[in-house]
């Protein structure tokens, strides 16, 4: 059995190459939106979009998140942001908690049932800017083995509503390298 962390590398490549297929699909879906400016690239977190009235805050992991680690990621999220995705695989209960997490950020009138475990889960405080933190968070199944064809599939998404016909592999070959060049100086993507 190889010894994937003794990798270092390659599991560095594969995992920048992850974060290009998150940010490539983020980007694909919010383009209709005319208030999405740009795309910042590992500038206070994995990615940002940047948009007229807000920024939402992107975090990409390539392996199977547990309570603890949410919690960590929360509690690292920088400041100031108005909302926050973290994409990831989970598993077991964290998985569970993330649905019920997700439904409950879309009926915020359940806020005070949920609020304890909450807390408890991702071992934050409750009068803490962390919690605060989390009911900004929205957490997003993006497996390290499906990203590439979830980012193919927005690209193709996004060429069906604009009536755009393209080759969905070669736009999204065609953006790794810049996503690469932005990297490397916490660059900036721009819509136009």
């Amino acid at each position: 059995m190889s010894d994937l962390w003794g990798m270092g590398g390659a599991n560095n490549a594969i995992g920048l190459d992850h974060q290009d297929n998150a940010a490539i699909a983020m980007v694909f879906k919010a383009l209709d939106d005319p208030n999405f400016q740009k795309l910042t690239m590992e500038h206070k977190n994995d990615f940002e979009l940047v948009y007229n009235d807000h920024i939402v805050s992107v975090q990409v992991k390539g392996y199977m998140l547990g309570f603890a680690e949410m919690g960590r990621i929360v509690a690292k999220a920088p400041e100031g942001r108005s909302k926050y995705v973290l994409l990831a695989d989970s598993y077991g209960n964290a998985r569970s908690f993330i649905n019920v997490f997700n439904t409950f950020l879309e009926n915020p009138e359940h806020y005070t049932e949920f609020e304890d475990e909450v807390c408890s889960k991702l071992n934050l405080e409750r009068d803490t800017s962390d919690f605060s933190k989390a009911m900004l968070f929205r957490f997003e199944e993006f497996s390290q083995l499906s990203g590439e064809p979830l980012a193919l599939s927005e690209i193709s998404k996004w060429a069906a509503r604009t009536n755009r016909h393209c080759d969905s592999v070669k736009v999204m070959a065609a953006l790794k390298l810049p996503f690469l060049e932005k990297r490397k100086v916490r660059g900036t993507i721009s819509k136009k």
